[in-house]
């Protein structure tokens, strides 16, 4: 189904209303002209691909609007040429939609499943840096996630005896291993004293890369 309106406020009324799929948006309407129009729709619904369609040959023009967020940039005289330009950039913008959906249903899957692990999962990074701290950390170590993301594992807080935890760490990465450490003793930062038993996994980003390493670990 195809709704038309002849300006943009007209347009964001509809959109408010949820139900649409995907936005084809002229950059010059009577009540709004250039990129700041396809801000607007953007700011109000977002997650809503928009297909700029316009008569403005403009190359700057097209280069911010797809830096704004723009699924294509089709000029009106070059669709007429090729009448299944409209159609293709259509399809992509709805299939590319679909992907990013999927992709953020995955990653919320894989949060739900890592907040359900009942053992502290730590990943940092190949710069050593901390890019998970899960809820069982934070409640091991009395330390929020906030603090220490991007943090190096050293500067995290926890008071532990860090040199053969780094040692293991590039153990694991240089030789692509999971290998332990044991009886790892830690003082949390309000002086609570425990024992670590850790796990170093190398994480793989694409088959051989080794993007990071994962520790795994359980309060004995």
């Amino acid at each position: 189904d195809l709704q038309c309106a002849d300006r943009l406020s007209a347009g964001l009324g509809q959109l408010s209303k949820g139900g649409i799929d995907l936005v084809l948006l002229d950059l010059l309407l009577p009540d709004s002209q250039g990129v700041k129009t396809l801000l607007e729709v953007r700011a109000k619904a977002p997650e809503v691909p928009v297909v700029v369609l316009t008569s403005s040959d403009d190359d700057t023009l097209a280069m911010e609007a797809l830096e704004q967020g723009a699924s294509d940039y089709l000029i009106k005289g070059y669709v007429q040429v090729y009448p299944h330009l409209l159609t293709r950039s259509i399809r992509y913008a709805l299939e590319r939609k679909r992907a990013e959906d999927a992709a953020r249903r995955a990653h919320a899957k894989t949060e739900q499943l890592l907040s359900s692990i009942p053992s502290i999962l730590i990943e940092i990074n190949a710069d050593g840096q901390i890019t998970h701290w899960n809820r069982v950390a934070q409640t091991t170590f009395g330390i929020p996630a906030r603090r220490v993301l991007k943090q190096l594992l050293s500067q995290c807080g926890v008071r532990w005896d860090i040199a053969p935890i780094l040692e293991r760490i590039a153990y694991s990465s240089h030789h692509n291993q999971h290998t332990m450490l044991d009886d790892v003793h830690f003082t949390t930062p309000d002086g609570k004293e425990g024992y670590l038993s850790i796990t170093f996994i190398p994480i793989h980003e694409e088959q051989t890369e080794i993007h990071g390493i994962l520790l795994h670990a359980l309060d004995i």
